[in-house]
């Protein structure tokens, strides 16, 4: 089918913009965030525990997460449309699941865990391929911090939970309008990432993707649209080839471009910082499960989910923030929240509960905000897709720590309790040395780096304004 486009206009762009919002925030993998309602009605009904649901909640959290790194790397094989279409296509398939158990009475945790795994796992596909619509703006910072904060409000959903509705019949919905969200996307997402400065093109859906990977091989030839790649036929073996893309990541082409940025300690501080509050995160989820009395219905069923989930408001303040002064004080600022959360569920008290979901809001803002602007600020963007997978990678076997170390084998005893709350808290205090020593270098070449691309010819060479800052550094250091 022949690609037709649209006016390249900013009011074009906004209006792109504006429709990706919509889909990240009402079903990326954040909706089971919103697990708060969630909890209340399957116990209301008799259905899970309270350590049941802890069990739930943490292992489709760590579903979610391995999922988003299986999509960061299928991303640069498949193309944003694919993986945002199959993303949705497991999300449906997730709330059947779940319609499914609710239905036959099941009081197993698992079936309930593999359903919202499924959900998280699946709705992270269009979320992980959605940062590319980024490039269409001047401030990225600022777009990355909307893109991030949209995925805790799709956990809004479950807010309807509140009322009568039967559980069955709401999945079931869900199921349905993730098939029609697939559709969308399908229609939205482009088969190559765009690009800052190339073509605004909008292309129909056909029986062919064309591979970004195969476009970093020749770049410098561009089709008369403006748009490069390789198109080639959409066929059951190169899925199968895209498939064994997670065993061969290593050896890949978008794995080499990184093994340069892999070995710079700022991108080690970075990424054990940001995995660190990742677990601190889904752990404290699911402690506040079992913290707070099954009774409390205005914690559980409005402030939990709706206080917690509030990125939106915070997040685009703190992609300002970045585009004024780098990454160093959001660095510490997502320290700081990190142990003030655990302070606040350790000490228990019902005023402290309040302050932790506070806590819990500032630091899901800046690690999601900060985890894909420094990536994709600070490095250059063929090193973006190896980084992305090794931060995820990571994240991922962290997250081991809460799911099944802690929720399951309980090696301190039943949850929650101090040996978990020190083992959370123990590590974070590590974690100042990447704001605090590695991070402020980068920080003055990334504030030179912005001045040379609004100066031009500052050091001696041609900057073009379609540049991106990890570039410039990249060159700046080689100088």
């Amino acid at each position: 089918m022949e690609a037709f486009t649209f006016l390249s206009d900013r009011f074009i762009r906004e209006i792109v913009f504006f429709m990706l919002l919509f889909i990240v925030s009402t079903s990326s993998g954040g909706v089971i965030l919103g697990i708060g309602v969630l909890d209340h009605r399957l116990r209301e009904a008799d259905l899970l525990t309270a350590e049941s649901l802890q069990v739930v909640f943490d292992g489709a959290f760590q579903m979610l997460t391995w999922g988003s790194l299986i999509w960061s790397v299928q991303y640069n094989r498949l193309g944003p449309r694919c993986v945002a279409v199959l993303g949705m296509a497991l999300a449906a398939i997730g709330n059947l699941a779940l319609a499914a158990a609710i239905s036959a009475s099941i009081t197993s945790p698992y079936p309930y865990l593999l359903g919202l795994g499924l959900v998280g796992l699946g709705g992270n596909g269009p979320f992980i391929a959605s940062f590319h619509f980024a490039s269409l703006f001047e401030r990225q910072g600022v777009r990355i911090a909307f893109i991030s904060g949209s995925f805790n409000v799709s956990a809004y959903l479950y807010l309807l939970l509140n009322t009568p509705i039967h559980l069955p019949l709401f999945f079931s919905v869900l199921c349905v309008y993730s098939c029609l969200v697939a559709g969308l996307v399908c229609l939205l997402f482009p088969d190559v990432p765009y690009v800052h400065g190339r073509t605004f093109v909008i292309s129909a859906p056909s029986c062919c993707h064309t591979s970004p990977r195969a476009s970093h091989e020749v770049q410098g030839r561009s089709s008369s649209d403006g748009t490069e790649g390789i198109r080639s036929t959409f066929s059951v073996k190169g899925l199968a080839r895209a498939a064994r893309g997670l065993a061969c990541v290593l050896g890949s082409t978008e794995f080499g471009e990184a093994r340069v940025s892999l070995k710079e300690a700022r991108f080690w501080g970075f990424c054990l910082t940001f995995s660190w509050a990742s677990l601190v995160q889904q752990w404290s989820f699911g402690a506040l499960v079992l913290i707070v009395p099954k009774d409390d219905e205005t914690y559980n069923t409005w402030a939990f989910p709706i206080i917690a989930n509030a990125t939106f408001i915070v997040s685009p303040l703190f992609g300002c923030l970045i585009d004024r002064v780098g990454f160093q004080l959001p660095g510490l600022l997502l320290v700081l929240s990190i142990q003030i959360t655990i302070a606040s569920l350790w000490i228990g008290w019902a005023i402290a509960q309040w302050v932790a979901l506070g806590a819990l809001l500032v630091l899901a803002s800046i690690a999601f905000t900060i985890q894909f602007a420094y990536l994709t600020m600070a490095f250059p963007q063929r090193a973006y897709a190896g980084l992305l997978a090794t931060t995820l990678f990571i994240q991922a076997l962290f997250g081991f720590i809460s799911w099944p170390i802690l929720s399951e084998w309980q090696p301190f005893g039943p949850s929650p309790n101090t040996g978990e709350y020190i083992c959370m808290l123990a590590p974070s205090l590590l974690l100042y040395f990447w704001p605090l020593w590695l991070q402020p270098p980068d920080d003055r070449r990334l504030r030179q780096a912005v001045l040379i691309r609004i100066g031009g010819g500052q050091s001696g060479e041609h900057r073009t304004e379609n540049e991106r800052i990890g570039d410039v550094l990249v060159i700046d250091r080689r100088q």
